[in-house]
């Protein structure tokens, strides 16, 4: 430290020799920054995990200030330096030479410790933190952005910002800051750099308010000697001090110490000419000197150049189901991942995508590769390759779904390799919520509590006459929170309070804007068309929340941004300050604001002129919101169509707005059914007979019917119902039956179509309800069934059959198949009819076996259907009772006769880049596998649906002889091709 000491005065007093050329040549100097960002797992843009522009824009606010370029500066003169002679750039190499944005980000949600209490600093629990995160000192400045220090986050207490520490060669060297001081306007990074070349506090030396500093202080010589203004209870007083100042001999405080960024207050805006020369001085020392050669600032295609090596562009992204386009009836979006070389390939270089086994989400269901898993990166090209990843939005997903990705890379003979920095990307599949919100639920929706910054804003002014001020909230932002469309009836601040003043003649207006903010480039984007919400004669604020309760609640569309105003006309100016609110950054350009305000001669006067906050800087704010909802539809109608895969939950809706609920079908298998629609295909409020004349047994008059694109008549998935409460009260009042009692009744045909004079036993069957709830005033029934769709109704019926079916199994023998099944009890049965067919809809009868009759134990029964059609046969069993009524069996399913009937052909032969195989008929989910010529398996595609064809790249497989071995339904086949 001494020898440092000496260092830096020798070179200040070797400038001050030559003042005229020390002007002339101050030096600008370059340092590499890396922002090191240690969350614990939260999504990028959370509190603790702030967006890259976030950081990119702190980054240039430091910039800003030691350009001598921020417009908050106090101009160069005799008290401020201006130009420090420092920039800042996040590096664009790591160490391993791989391309970087100079953002490393490390989850640290595995160390129990950390995420309970952040960093400390302790020393020996510093050092243990940057060990494994640090990079290489001598190249990089390290920035560590962490989640706490010493257990606290800054959002309460008397928390430590940040720390950094003088020129080191320990590997503690480095700034840490918090989570939430890492934005732009806040001090603490710039104070912090400020330690990193060798500044003191200007109180260096002092101990507490009364004390002065002793020795030599901050050893600057245009900084007078103050005191630290802290208590002797260790209360610091960050207020801009005036007056005499004891330490200096009375006389009054200098701007050079109390608007010091090195000082402890809040109205920094300065360094002193003395503190640019001690960090000029400090850069030439040898823990310093190394940064302003280091190669780091430089791409790695730059001398000194560096292996070709490939990354994915980002280490976590997270993409939204959003569904903006449609293909048939399946609504998704395709984005681009990027992988990037830092170098150009000297031979064409392929990267093959994986998709690793951490995955929760599911290709085919979740997400595809539309344009196939490889990258080509061409020779003496660096441009960033991307693949695309579509992502589906068919279901309602309510939890997010893991999809992380990695890569090989085949070279061709040159010397590209995988890189190091970013081999794999976790990519979060957001939730898609689709289920329907009940109306005239209340909710309350927060928007930048998550994330506040340490800057406040002016709301309430006690110093001047009239103040008015308008903020913009984005749909988005509002959408995110959990709102929808809805009546706002209570909007509420978070108040800092400062002033004892009472508020009067306060006037809150709403509406809605197109506008995506109020400040773009700088010009105002005027909205007048505002409607006023809430007028207050007077209102004093409290510390904390604020609420307040519109008189006139404000209808939100749900689709356009909200502008909100706040005008005071206060009758006297009382000019004891003001109170400011928490706010957030919605990281917008310096040049665009959601926030505007100025005097005004009255508040049903224009803004005469105004000032904003840059960045998007706006109060935190919380909505209270009695949605719209989706109300139950009871008109006759048909949903929109839906995609209803493997295992898909679909909410079916109408087309109106809002939407209206119809019902919701749970896939509990792995059958896709395509495009499906849900109708009601009779509506009404009370009831209609059904198979008999007996009141008790009609059902209700609203029914339903589900069209699949493809139907699995053995499918078994959950059925929700929704009815208005006057459908309800309707049923009951009609047929004298609870609610309760209802069972779900399904039907092979519409529910409509089977009546006293067409009963159709055999074609009705019966699912007990396992769940009934409310949805606000109406009602939702569930049942699980396992039939295929039809027609569906709600009611109590007399289901009383003579058989109680056991297991029923269909197997192929040879080129017959034995179908054998078993009643668990009969009574009074007649016979049985076995029928089959090749769709799993249409049925032929084939035999007739005659039954026991009645029996109260199991009985066994079997038939051998000898040379049937070859292919995929379905099965059902009917029974019929002595008096004519019927019910079936559950369905089943066996592949019999020829195997060659359906094998796939694959073209062209021999092959480029791409492989058609041809299935010849809808294949159900089928699995192809590329094998090498010694049958090991080189790549695995499982498809989801019936396709009757499927492409797949083979463009980065060497050219040869190979294999594919396709599997669907039952059935495998090997086909042999050339890859050319």
């Amino acid at each position: 430290m001494l020898l440092n000491e000496e260092s830096i005065r020798n070179i200040i007093l070797q400038r001050k020799k030559q003042p005229l050329l020390q002007k002339r040549e101050m030096q600008v100097y370059t340092i590499p920054v890396v922002v090191h960002v240690l969350h614990t797992g939260e999504a990028i843009g959370n509190i603790y995990n702030p967006s890259d522009d976030q950081i990119i824009a702190t980054i240039n606010y430091l910039n800003e200030v030691y350009s001598g370029t921020w417009p908050m500066l106090t101009p160069a003169g005799t008290d401020a330096a201006g130009d420090i002679g420092l920039r800042f750039v996040l590096a664009k190499r790591d160490p391993g030479c791989n391309p970087t944005n100079g953002i490393d980000r490390v989850d640290m949600s595995a160390n129990a410790d950390y995420v309970a209490n952040g960093t400390s600093t302790d020393l020996s629990s510093d050092v243990a933190l940057k060990a494994s995160v640090v990079w290489d000192r001598s190249a990089y400045y390290n920035i560590y952005v962490v989640n706490k220090i010493n257990g606290l986050d800054g959002s309460e207490g008397a928390a430590v910002g940040g720390f950094a520490y003088f020129p080191t060669t320990s590997i503690v060297d480095g700034t840490v800051i918090l989570a939430k001081e890492m934005a732009a306007g806040s001090k603490i990074l710039v104070h912090e750099i400020g330690h990193a070349f060798f500044l003191y506090h200007p109180f260096e030396g002092s101990a507490n308010a009364d004390e002065c500093p002793a020795g030599d202080g901050d050893l600057i010589d245009d900084t007078d000697p103050v005191s630290y203004n802290i208590s002797t209870g260790g209360v610091i007083d960050f207020s801009c001090r005036t007056g005499a100042n004891h330490c200096n001999n009375d006389q009054p405080y200098s701007i050079r110490t109390e608007n010091n960024f090195m000082n402890y207050t809040s109205c920094y805006s300065l360094f002193t000419p003395g503190q640019r020369d001690r960090i000029q001085a400090c850069i030439l020392l040898p823990d310093r000197s190394s940064l302003i050669s280091s190669a780091a600032i430089l791409p790695p295609y730059e001398a000194p150049v560096c292996t070709p090596k490939i990354n994915f562009e980002q280490k976590y992204l997270s993409l939204e189901r959003r569904g903006t386009t449609v293909a048939g009836c399946r609504k998704y979006t395709d984005y681009k991942i990027g992988l990037n070389i830092g170098n150009s390939p000297d031979a064409d270089a392929v990267a093959a995508v994986s998709v690793e086994s951490a995955s929760t989400a599911k290709e085919g269901m979740d997400y595809s590769f539309p344009s196939g898993k490889t990258v080509l990166f061409p020779a003496g090209l660096r441009d960033t390759q991307h693949i695309v990843i579509r992502i589906y939005q068919d279901e309602n997903v309510p939890e997010s779904k893991l999809l992380r990705l990695g890569f090989s890379v085949n070279s061709n003979g040159g010397s590209t390799v995988a890189g190091t920095a970013i081999p794999v990307t976790d990519i979060t599949i957001e939730a898609c919520r689709t289920s329907p919100l009940i109306p005239g639920n209340v909710t309350s929706a927060e928007i930048g509590n998550d994330a506040p910054v340490s800057v406040n804003i002016k709301f309430f002014d006690a110093t001047v006459q009239r103040s008015r001020l308008q903020i913009l909230y984005t749909a988005e932002e509002l959408r995110k929170a959990g709102m929808s469309a809805g009546n706002i009836t209570d909007i509420s601040f978070v108040v800092q309070k400062q002033t004892v003043a009472t508020f009067e003649d306060i006037h809150f207006k709403m509406g809605h804007t197109t506008y995506a903010s109020l400040v773009n480039n700088g010009i105002l984007n005027k909205v007048n068309d505002l409607t006023e919400v809430l007028a207050l004669s007077t209102y004093t604020t409290v510390d904390g929340w604020n609420t307040f309760k519109l008189s006139s609640p404000f209808y939100w569309n749900g689709t356009d941004n909200i502008v909100l105003e706040l005008c005071i006309e206060n009758g006297t100016v009382t000019g004891n300050g003001y109170d400011e609110v928490q706010a957030f950054s919605s990281n917008l350009p310096d040049d665009t604001g959601d926030i505007i305000f100025g005097e005004v001669a009255g508040c049903d006067q224009p803004l005469t002129s105004f000032g904003y906050f840059s960045n998007g800087l706006k109060p935190v704010i919380k909505f209270d919101c009695t949605i719209a909802g989706n109300p139950i539809q009871s008109q006759k109608i048909t949903s929109r169509t839906e995609y209803l895969g493997p295992y898909a939950e679909i909410f079916f809706y109408d087309n109106s707005s809002p939407r209206k609920i119809i019902g919701k079908v749970k896939n509990l298998s792995s059958f896709n059914y395509g495009c499906t629609q849900m109708s009601i295909d009779r509506s009404g409020e009370g009831t209609a007979a059904f198979w008999n004349s007996d009141i008790t047994q009609f059902l209700a008059q609203k029914t339903f019917f589900i069209t699949p694109q493809f139907n699995d008549p053995s499918g078994k998935y959950e059925l929700t119902l929704y009815f208005s409460d006057r459908e309800k009260a309707g049923y009951e009042s009609s047929t004298s039956q609870s609610w309760n009692n209802t069972m779900l009744i399904k039907t092979q045909v519409p529910v409509s179509d089977i009546t006293p004079q067409q009963p159709q036993a055999d074609k009705v069957e019966v699912a007990a309800v396992t769940r009934r709830q409310s949805y606000g005033n109406g009602y939702a029934v569930t049942a699980v069934v396992s039939t295929g769709f039809s027609g569906y109704g709600i009611g109590v019926i007399n289901t009383a059959l003579p058989v109680e079916w056991g297991k029923i199994a269909a197997k192929a023998k040879d080129n017959d198949v034995l179908i054998e099944w078993q009643t668990v009890s009969e009574n009074n049965n007649s016979y049985f009819e076995v029928e089959t067919g090749k769709n799993g809809t249409d049925f032929t009868s084939i035999a007739t076996i005659t039954a026991i009759g009645t029996s109260s134990t199991p009985n066994q029964y079997k038939y051998l259907h000898r040379d049937p059609a070859s292919g995929k046969l379905y099965y059902r069993i009917r029974q019929v009772d002595r008096d004519g009524k019927s019910s079936y069996s559950p369905v089943v399913s066996v592949s019999i006769g020829n195997n060659n009937a359906y094998k796939p052909t694959l073209y062209p032969v021999p092959s480029g880049s791409q492989l058609t195989i041809d299935f010849h008929k809808p294949a159900l989910n089928p699995v192809i596998e590329i094998l090498s010529s010694d049958l090991k398996v080189l790549s695995v595609y499982r498809k989801r649906g019936a396709p009757s064809s499927e492409q797949i790249m083979i463009g980065h497989f060497p050219a040869g002889a190979y294999l594919a071995r396709i599997s669907f339904e039952g059935n495998t086949w090997l086909v042999r091709f050339i890859k050319l």
